[in-house]
């Protein structure tokens, strides 16, 4: 009764929480974090700076050191859970060693490609699974619930490439 749609045979439907860790950031003590470090400590705000429309490549906090909790997984999709920027759909890939903060939930795929991840997560509406009126939240178990259509790995990676052939194309269509 929930499958959305049909699809090819080699497919099957899973939920994301059965092929992806799903969970939330943390904030470190402040005096783990500097402006300055090798490893990145990236807020919602991150997302907005230059240099991280799809991938995370700008930080402007880092880690010190001596900072010993856990960090977030790589390659990862990260993307706001509270508030406000709920609304906005942003989804960013990380793909390096980083931490994100606890406004901030990411899905680290097992055995699923992260760039289909991605491209998929930017298909839902974070707004139509958001919790709350005056603080908006997406949980991570509504996450972990959301049905994903699974294709062998070799046809996400052949969805991936036509997606970064024509998503271009319709960006420029978009200017005009």
């Amino acid at each position: 009764d929930e499958i959305p749609f049909e699809i090819p045979e080699n497919w099957c439907w899973v939920r994301l929480g059965e092929v992806s860790e799903v969970s939330a950031g943390t904030t470190p003590k402040a005096h783990y974090v500097s402006t300055r470090g090798v490893v990145p400590f990236y807020k919602v705000a991150d997302m907005n700076l230059s240099g991280n429309e799809i991938e995370m490549n700008e930080s402007s906090c880092f880690l010190a050191g001596s900072y010993k909790g856990r960090l977030t997984p790589f390659p990862s999709v990260i993307y706001p859970k509270n508030g406000g920027a709920v609304f906005t759909n942003k989804r960013r890939i990380v793909s390096r060693e980083c931490l994100v903060d606890l406004n901030t939930g990411y899905c680290s795929p097992v055995i699923l490609s992260v760039s289909y991840l991605y491209f998929w997560l930017m298909s839902v509406d974070f707004a139509l699974i958001s919790a709350g009126t005056a603080l908006p939240t997406v949980s991570a178990s509504t996450i972990k619930d959301l049905l994903l259509p699974l294709p062998p790995l070799s046809e996400q990676q052949r969805i991936v490439a036509k997606l970064e052939e024509l998503l271009p194309l319709c960006d420029a269509l978009d200017v005009q």
